[in-house]
């Protein structure tokens, strides 16, 4: 079993996009605030792309698994398809089209191919909910009211991922630590 000290090399990237969102945050910008804000979930997203494309990478069964999830088990391809291509490249170009900020989407695939759970809690989807809105509708919800990110509400949003992608790595770690060689 890993020590606790030991993370994923995705996970020290993930922890050095976190660490330049926070030097950043001390500027008293709120358009800055807003975009460092977007930042932290999609650093969230391009850890677990790196973590399913590691894994389908490393493990030839874990593509499989992916193959078998309910998200991609009624995809249909032609024999001359399977034949002239390469299939894990297209499992491959696959992952990549994944919107990895819709956890409704990762969690099951997670669960069903690697069998890694992503705890959704409200206040993951609240973070997520926020920087759709500073994507999607320029920092304004539904209601058209601005969004305003203070210093604190950016500190709970990096608080919240890292929680989120910690117990992700740690479970990563217990399952498949010899697939991860790198450790801090």
């Amino acid at each position: 079993m890993p020590s606790d000290s030991m993370t994923t090399e995705q996970y020290a990237n993930f922890t050095e996009c976190i660490h330049e969102i926070r030097q950043r945050a001390e500027q008293d910008d709120p358009l800055i605030r807003r975009l460092l804000y977007a930042n932290v979930v999609t650093s969230l997203e391009v850890y677990l792309q790196a973590v399913a494309l590691h894994l389908i990478d490393q493990a030839p069964s874990l593509a499989i698994n992916v193959a078998n999830t309910k998200k991609f088990r009624s995809m249909r391809v032609s024999l001359e398809f399977a034949l002239k291509s390469d299939i894990h490249q297209y499992l491959i170009a696959l992952i990549h089209h994944i919107n990895f900020h819709n956890l409704s989407d990762v969690e099951p695939l997670f669960r069903e191919a690697f069998d890694i759970r992503i705890k959704i809690t409200d206040e993951v989807l609240d973070v997520i909910t926020c920087r759709h809105d500073i994507v999607h509708r320029n920092g304004k919800d539904q209601q058209g009211r601005c969004r305003n990110i203070s210093h604190k509400s950016l500190d709970a949003a990096i608080v919240v991922v890292d929680q989120l992608v910690s117990d992700v790595d740690r479970q990563l770690l217990d399952t498949f630590g010899a697939l991860f060689p790198y450790g801090e």
